[in-house]
């Protein structure tokens, strides 16, 4: 073997690894493309989900802030309930009226009750009444 053809042979060798090392090159830039891509792709997911997870907290937040504000008007009203005279309650003065014979009709109109309620107000009462005569009647 010659020189010219040890130098044929190691510039085929050489041009052969850069051969090599050019495909190499070729292919780990090609999965940094994909790698991006994907990386890209799930970026654009995770804003997505932190854009509507902001939107959510913020509806959560009105929710809340909607939800305090109907406790305090309900402690306000829990308080006006318990400063007033029983006797002066719908629901006592219902009693009242029913105990006095007032018509189911005519306690859901005055009382503001339900007819359910004001029916069940009524049959109690009527049972209230007829309990009293009965004992009324065993003591005589």
């Amino acid at each position: 073997m010659n020189l010219t053809e040890l130098s044929l042979l190691l510039a085929g060798a050489a041009c052969f690894g850069l051969a090599l090392l050019g495909w190499q090159l070729y292919r780990v830039k090609r999965k940094q493309a994909l790698l991006r891509k994907k990386s890209e792709q799930r970026l654009d997911e995770l804003k997505h989900l932190l854009n509507r997870s902001a939107v959510r907290a913020e509806h959560l937040a009105k929710l809340i802030g909607d939800l305090r504000e109907q406790v305090c008007t309900q402690g306000e009203r829990v308080q006006q309930i318990e400063q007033q005279d029983p006797r002066k309650l719908p629901i006592t003065q219902a009693a009242r009226l029913a105990r006095l014979g007032t018509s189911k009709q005519d306690l859901a109109k005055v009382c503001g009750l339900s007819r359910s309620e004001a029916e069940l107000l009524a049959k109690l009462s009527s049972n209230r009444s007829s309990e009293s005569k009965m004992q009324s009647a065993a003591r005589a």
